[in-house]
Order: structure tokens, then sequence, then C-alpha cells
């Protein structure tokens, strides 16, 4: 059977561009949850070749390979009739999945190196320029690489110029806004004698401007792995040169070298290996375009940048550095996984649901299969976070932020909620509904006030972060009513019993931490009820959990 590789290369490249086009076309009109394969192409067998190798045939391998195919339900793409097939979903999966989490894993020993090496305070105020970080990422939702993935022209050479264009003037007005605004954002941290260092930091959107966008451009064919092996060889540069940096400087400007060092060498390498010429160019048009489909996002930004960011500025201004470096710490070991899980999520399933939103019955399978899985991982990811966060944290960032215990429990249970969201605003934006995310940022910023309330009032840091998961849960349910009312998505039906079960987990998770001052739920009423509510939810999400049980059923009858 001849490969994909030797059928192209006879091919002009015309006919590629349509080989792939008809390809594409056919993988998503065939990727319905609902049906089963007509033929298998890996010689009678649904598992690619390469899976079945000697070594890949243990348990926890098969079991990976059905949770990927109970995901995408062995969707298969005829690239021209009876003459070749490609596109194996299972393989696209495995190797977004992978790459994506040796990425995080790269990022959170990283962190965890750093915050070794450091003091609590000094890792405190290294956090700070973390939150200069999430800074540009406001701007950074005027998200015009998503546009390239969303829209139909993101293939058209001219589009993608005007798209390199847009980002590079957006990164020059970052750097000129954030080496004007040091002054104030170190104010603002309460660390007004350090405001060189947010000057220095303005380096990291200066280089991130060159960023060659074609990684990106690859997703729109379900290709995600050069972008992931990018990140993977930037982020092990950095990490080689923590430990000189730390010899050089012993002290929070490690964290400063650290990114410039990432940021420069993910610039290097997306350029050596793009097939196509860094060219700019300047359209009008694409401009108001970019325009319309980020200011949302962009405003969103703004108000995700004070939820997110607004536990660490009260930290900063009422409670001072040790605690701002215990709560980072906490931060670490609950927000970026949890974020990093939502960016998957996204990056991976927008690319399938834009292409499938003029088709409303498989758009709403999809979605609910999406928002059934963002339930059952959450559920899990908050019991995890408050059952065991405590030790973990004690474990990877040693006994000098033991006392930051109930803070992981806490955080765990909003950012496992902002991980739904992210599932509901991801099936928005399928549709071009950015909307979605800045009413339900809205709503969640509404609770910053009252943290801020209860922090001048002499409360302590638990409280604030209880109001903060309640204002997460908010949002969530803001979010969701708002997908169905103006994302076209179909009645909420059978989602009703998952929703009502996670929101009954929520609030006695909540409980069991607050009667816990330090952050370990023991088993008491609460924590029990918090329990069987995440089963019952688990046995309500129908759709996710019979595309397994489906799966692995073909799998043992193929075995």
């Amino acid at each position: 059977m001849p490969t994909v590789a030797d059928f192209l290369a006879t091919k002009g490249c015309h006919e590629q561009d349509l080989a792939w086009q008809q390809g594409s076309q056919l993988f998503l009109a065939r990727l319905d949850l609902t049906r089963t394969p007509q033929k298998s192409y890996f010689g009678g067998s649904q598992v690619p070749p390469f899976l079945l190798s000697a070594g890949a045939t243990s348990i926890s391998r098969r079991v990976s390979i059905c949770i990927i195919d109970a995901v995408l339900n062995l969707g298969r793409v005829r690239l021209v009739a009876e003459e070749v097939r490609i596109v194996n979903p299972v393989k696209t999966a495995l190797t977004f999945i992978s790459g994506s989490w040796c990425n995080f894993v790269l990022r959170f020993v990283r962190n965890v190196l750093v915050a070794r090496l450091l003091s609590v305070a000094d890792f405190g105020i290294a956090s700070t320029l973390m939150v200069a970080i999430s800074l540009l990422q406001l701007f950074t939702n005027f998200n015009f690489g998503k546009l390239l993935v969303q829209h139909e022209a993101g293939d058209d050479p001219e589009f993608l110029a005007a798209i390199k264009m847009l980002n590079l003037l957006r990164s020059l007005l970052i750097a000129a806004l954030l080496f004007l605004a040091a002054g104030p954002i170190a104010t603002l941290m309460g660390l007004s004698e350090y405001s060189w260092a947010y000057r220095c930091m303005a380096l990291v959107p200066l280089i991130q401007g060159l960023t060659h966008p074609e990684p990106v451009q690859l997703q729109r064919k379900m290709n995600f792995g050069l972008q992931l092996k990018i990140q993977m060889a930037s982020l092990v540069l950095s990490l080689a040169t923590l430990w000189p940096l730390y010899l050089w400087l012993g002290d929070f400007r490690v964290m400063i070298g650290v990114y410039v060092v990432e940021t420069l060498a993910y610039v290097v390498i997306s350029h050596m290996v793009a097939t196509t010429p860094y060219r700019v160019r300047w359209n009008p048009e694409i401009a108001r375009l970019g325009f319309r489909f980020g200011w949302p996002l962009f405003f969103a930004g703004i108000i995700t940048f004070v939820v997110l960011q607004g536990d660490r500025l009260i930290v900063a201004n009422f409670y001072g550095a040790y605690e701002l470096g215990l709560l980072s710490a906490s931060l670490s070991l609950t927000m970026v996984p949890m974020q990093q899980l939502g960016r998957m999520a996204g990056t991976f399933f927008l690319p399938s649901l834009s292409k499938l939103q003029n088709s409303p019955a498989s758009f709403d399978k999809h979605a609910n299969f999406l928002l059934q899985m963002g339930l059952c991982c959450s559920a899990i990811a908050m019991l995890g976070f408050c059952l065991l966060g405590p030790a973990v944290l004690t474990l990877v960032f040693g006994e000098k932020f033991a006392e930051a215990g109930p803070y992981v429990a806490l955080l765990g249970i909003a950012f496992s909620l902002q991980f739904v969201r992210e599932t509901t605003v991801t099936i928005a934006m399928s549709r071009a509904n950015t909307i979605n995310m800045l009413l339900s940022n809205i709503v969640r910023v509404l609770f910053v006030p009252v943290a801020i309330a209860l922090a001048m009032s002499g409360y302590g840091i638990v409280e604030v972060l209880i109001v903060g998961a309640i204002g997460q849960m908010a949002s969530v349910a803001a979010s969701v009513a708002l997908l169905y009312r103006r994302s076209g998505l179909g009645q909420i039906g059978e989602m009703s019993a998952p929703y009502l079960c996670a929101i009954v987990a929520i609030i006695c998770l909540l409980v069991a931490t607050w009667q816990e001052p330090k952050g370990y739920v023991g088993v008491s009423v609460a924590s029990t009820i918090a329990v069987f509510a995440t089963l019952a939810l688990l046995a309500c999400s129908r759709n996710f959990w019979g595309n397994l049980k489906s799966s692995l059923k073909r799998r043992g009858a193929g075995s």
C-alpha cells in the first residue's frame, strides 16, 4: 500500500492542495460520534501497526489508544477515492496529547527548580514577573493565530502575510506599553524598587513578534507536531540555561533570563523549520477582520488578567512577599496544569468544531461530548487537588511551602472550573462567537471587589480564595447559559444531570475545604457527598463514557 508521502510525491502542487482539501472535507463529514466506520484500512485491524509493535501492546497503552479512539471514534479520511487514505486521527491525538504534556512537564519542572533554588520571598518576586507575562497575554488575545486556524482563507499566502504583519505590529505595541508601564505595574505589585525588572521583560514581546506563524497554520490540517516540537526545543534550551543563570545572578532575575532564552529559541527555530519565506503585507480588510474577531477576546483578556492575577495582586498588597511566594507555589501546582488542559482542548477541538458549524446535528454531538469530557476531567481534578494537593505541594516544593496546603485545595477547585469554561468558550469560538468569553469574565470579575473588601477587613487568604472559587462557579454558569442562548447549541437535554451533579460536588468540596484549616480534606459529611456527587456525574456523562465503552469493546474484539 503506498504511503501518503509516496502518493503526494507523484502529484503537482495544485493536486496536492486539492487532495488535502478533499481529505479534510471527507474527514469532517465522516467524523460522527454516533457512527461506526464502514471499513478498517490497517490490514483488518482498526489500530495503526506502529501501535501494535512489540512493547506497545501493554494494557496501559491499549487503554490510552481506546481513550483517544473514543474521542475521535475512529474517524478516517479518504484522500482520493479507492486510491489512498490518509490522516490517522488516533496518531494525531496521541502526538498532540503526548507533546503537550511533555511541554507542560518541562515548564513545570523549570518552575519547581526555580522555587527550590530561590528563597520563598525571592520566588514571590519572581512570580510577579509571571504576572507581567500574563499582562502580555492580554494583547495576544487579539488572537490572529486562532483567526488563521478558524477562517476559511487561512491557507491563502496573502492572508498569512497579513497575519504576520498584524502579529509584528501587536508585539511592538506590547513591548512599548510594557516598558512605559513598568513603574505603575511594579507599584501595583508593591515592588516599586524593582520597576527595572519589568522593563527588561519588554524584551519578550519584542522578540516574540518575529515568530513565523507557519506552525500555527498547519493546525488547519490537524498537524500539531511541528509547533509542539518547537515549543519543546525552546523549553529544553531554557531549562539547560537555568543553572548557569542562577550561578551568575542568584536571585529572581533568573526568571528574566529564562523567559528571554525560551522566547528567542522559539522564534529562531520557527524560522529554521519554516518552508515559506517570512513576508509581511499590510491588508486593511484583513486587519479589520482581525479586529472584529479579536476585540471581544482582548477585553475578555483584560478581565481574565484581573481574575487570574487578582489573587496575586491582593496578596502582594495586603499580605506580603512571603505569602505571595506560598500562593505562587500553589498556583504552579493548580493553575498551570489546568490551563494546559484548557489550551489543549481549545487547540485540538477548535479546528474540527469550526468545520462542523454548518452541520447542527453533528456539531451538537461533538459539543456535548466536549462538555461532558470537561466536566468529568474537572470533577476528577477537583477531588485530586482537595485530597492529595497539600501533600503533593510539600513533596514537590519542599517543607518551606507546607503552609500553602489550604491554598492548593481552593485554587484547585477554581481552576478546575476554569477548565470547564475553556470548553464552553471553545465551542462558542468555533462559531465565531467570541463574546461568550467576555461576558462570562465580567461575571467573574464582579467577585474581585468582594475579595478585596475581605482582605481590607482583616480576613485571611483562605476566605479570599473561597470567594474566588464561588465567582468562578458563577462565571461557568453564565458561560453555559450564553452557549445555549447565543451559539445555537441544541436543548440542554442530556447535560442537565451532569450539570446538577457538578454543582453539588463543588459546593460540598468548598465546605469541606473551609472546615479543614490545614487544607487536608478528610472524611466528613461534605466530602462524602462530594465524592458521591462526582461518581454520579461520571455515571451521567453517557455521551463520553458510551463512546469509550464501545471503543473498548471493539478493541477487545480485535485483539
